[in-house]
């Protein structure tokens, strides 16, 4: 069983995410195009940007859902990123 904020990802034919903050496509997309600039590969870009938007959309949400917005989640980025 996974924790609440956990993702959760399998691949068949295409890699989805079952769980995530909807309305934060640019963000992700951010954290992935970063990622994969540093040099990881694509399948791993996914992976790990799709983890770390997941937890900075969760933390960013913590302090209230309502008019959340993407740099909330890039804000929180960082303390994800670097605990």
């Amino acid at each position: 069983m996974l924790h609440e904020g956990a993702l959760r990802a399998r691949i068949v034919g295409k890699l989805y995410a079952e769980q995530g903050n909807p309305g934060m496509g640019d963000a992700l997309t951010s954290v992935i195009a970063t990622l994969a600039a540093q040099g990881l590969t694509l399948s791993k870009t996914a992976t790990v940007g799709g983890e770390l938007h997941a937890r900075a959309g969760d933390l960013a949400a913590l302090n209230g859902e309502r008019g959340m917005m993407a740099s909330d989640a890039i804000s929180a980025l960082r303390l994800v990123a670097y605990p």
